[in-house]
C-alpha cells in the first residue's frame, strides 16, 4: 500500500513538474518573441535552442527514468529549483551587457547541471556496494589532490623567500609585494583556486571517508585533515581559512545540537541572501569596517566594492542586470569598480545580475538541502551543516566570481560527492522523508 501510494505521488509530482517546466519555458520564449531589438536575432535564437535543449534534457533525466528504491518525490525539489535558477540566468542574456558571454557561461553551467543529474540517476540505479566503491576511489583522488597542494604550497613559500630575501621586496598584503615605492602583484592564481576548491570538498570528503573506509577511516580522516590544514594555513588564502574555521565551529555545534546548528545555518543563508544589501550599508556607513585596522587589508578593500555594487542593485531590483555584466563592463572600460571584474561576494553578485528572482531561487536550493539534513541521522548532520557554512562564508568573502568555470566545477564536484554519500546514508539507515 505504501509503495503504491508513493508511486502515485511520484507520478503526480512528475506530471506537475513537467507542466511547471513547460510553463517556464513558454514564458521565456514569449519574452524572446516580444523583444524588438533588431541586433539580437542570433542571441534570441541561441537562447531558444538552449531552453528547448535543456527542457528536453531535464524531462529525460529527471522525470522519465524508472523509479528505484532510492527515487523519491522529495529528490525532485532541489533539481527543479536549480533548473529555475539557471533558466533565470540564461534568460538574462536578453538584457545583459554582453549577451553572448552570458549564454556561453550559463551554457557551461547547464552542462554541469546535467552531469550532476546524471550522477544522481546513476547512483539511484546502482547497488550501494558499487556506489561505495566509486566514492572510495573519489576520496583517494581528493587525497592525492591534497598532497599535490602541499607541494604547491612549498613552491609558493620558495617564491616568497626569493622575492623577500634575494630581491628585497616586502609583502604588504597577500599576493602584493612592495619595492622602491612601487607595488607589484605576484598572483599565484592557480594556488588560490585550488585552495578554494579544497575548502568546498573538505567536509563532503570527510563524510565520504567515514562512510566508505571502514575501520581505517580514522587514519584517512586524520591524514586528510592534516594535509588540508597545512595547505590552507600556509597558502595566504584568507577566505579558505575563515570558511573552514567557521565550518568547524558549526560542525562542533551540530555534533552536540544538530537541530540548532541547522537553524543557525538556515538563518545565515537567509540573512546573507535576503538582507545582504542593507547589511552592506550597515557595514560600510554605520560600522565603517573598511577603516578598522584590526581587519586584514584584503578584507578592508572588499567593503567599498560591496558598497558600490549594493548601491546599484536598485537599478534593476527584480531581474538584475544580467549574468557576468560586471565583468563585461570592466572589459569595455566602463566598469564602476575600477579594475575589479566582480563583486567579491556571490550573494551581492546574484542580486546585481539576477535580482530578487535569482536570489530567492538560490536561497531555495540551500534551504532544500538543510531540510534534507534535518532528516539525517544525528552523526551525519554535522558534515552537511559544516559544508553549507563553509560555502556560505566563501560566497561572502570570495576573491572569485560565481561564474568562473573552475568555480562552477568545484561546486558541481562537491554536489556530486554529496549525492553519492546521500545514497549510501539512505541505504544504511533506511532514511525516509515524509
Amino acid at each position: 500500500m505504501g509503495s503504491a501510494s508513493q508511486g502515485s505521488q511520484g507520478d503526480q509530482m512528475s506530471k506537475w513538474g513537467r507542466v511547471a517546466l513547460a510553463a517556464i519555458c513558454a514564458i521565456m520564449v514569449l519574452l524572446l518573441a516580444t523583444d524588438q531589438r533588431p541586433d539580437d536575432t542570433s542571441i534570441r535564437t541561441s537562447l531558444v535552442v538552449i531552453l528547448l535543449g535543456v527542457s528536453a534534457g531535464i524531462d529525460l533525466l529527471l522525470f522519465r527514468h524508472q523509479r528505484s528504491a532510492y527515487s523519491r518525490t522529495d529528490g525532485m525539489v532541489l533539481p527543479l529549483f536549480m533548473a529555475g535558477f539557471l533558466l533565470v540566468c540564461s534568460a538574462s542574456a536578453l538584457w545583459a551587457v554582453e549577451p553572448q558571454r552570458t549564454l556561453e557561461i550559463t551554457g557551461l553551467a547547464w552542462l554541469l547541471f546535467l552531469c550532476w543529474l546524471t550522477v544522481r540517476l546513476w547512483a539511484d540505479r546502482q547497488s550501494v556496494k558499487r556506489v561505495t566503491m566509486v566514492t572510495r576511489w573519489i576520496c583517494v583522488a581528493i587525497l592525492a589532490f591534497a598532497v599535490l597542494l602541499c607541494s604547491e604550497v612549498l613552491t609558493d613559500q620558495y617564491i616568497h623567500r626569493y622575492l623577500v630575501n634575494d630581491i628585497g621586496m616586502s609583502m604588504s598584503i597577500p599576493n602584493y609585494y612592495d619595492t622602491a615605492g612601487d607595488r607589484i602583484r605576484v598572483l599565484l592564481q592557480f594556488l588560490s583556486q585550488h585552495m578554494a576548491t579544497l575548502s568546498y570538498l573538505f567536509w563532503p570528503t570527510l563524510l565520504a571517508i567515514v562512510l566508505t573506509f571502514g575501520k581505517s577511516r580514522f587514519i584517512f580522516m586524520f591524514a586528510f585533515s592534516v594535509l588540508t590544514a597545512y595547505a590552507v594555513w600556509n597558502s595566504d588564502n584568507q577566505t579558505a581559512m575563515l570558511s573552514l574555521c567557521l565550518g568547524a565551529a558549526l560542525f562542533a555545534l551540530a555534533w552536540q545540537l544538530p537541530r540548532l546548528a541547522i537553524g543557525v545555518a538556515a538563518v545565515t543563508w537567509i540573512a546573507a541572501t535576503i538582507a545582504i544589501v542593507p547589511l552592506t550599508y550597515v557595514v560600510h556607513d554605520v560600522l565603517q569596517l573598511q577603516l578598522n585596522p584590526h581587519i586584514p587589508a584584503s578584507g578592508q578593500a572588499r567593503f567599498p566594492i560591496w558598497y558600490e555594487v549594493a548601491s546599484r542593485v536598485g537599478e534593476q531590483p527584480y531581474i538584475g542586470h544580467g549574468v557576468v555584466s560586471l565583468q563585461a563592463l570592466v572589459l569595455s572600460g566602463n566598469g564602476f569598480l575600477g579594475e575589479h571584474a566582480h563583486a567579491h561576494n556571490v550573494f551581492l553578485q546574484t542580486w546585481y545580475e539576477t535580482g530578487i528572482l535569482g536570489s530567492l531561487l538560490l536561497l531555495a536550493c540551500a534551504l532544500v538541502l538543510l531540510v534534507r539534513l534535518y532528516h539525517y541521522p544525528r552523526r551525519f548532520v554535522c558534515y552537511g551543516v559544516a559544508t553549507l557554512a563553509t560555502v556560505s562564508i566563501s560566497f561572502v568573502t570570495t576573491a572569485w566570481e560565481l561564474w568562473v568555470p573552475w568555480h562552477l566545477g568545484a561546486v558541481a564536484l562537491a554536489g556530486s560527492l554529496f549525492l553519492l554519500t546521500d545514497r549510501i546514508i539512505l541505504q544504511k539507515t533506511e532514511l525516509t522523508v515524509e
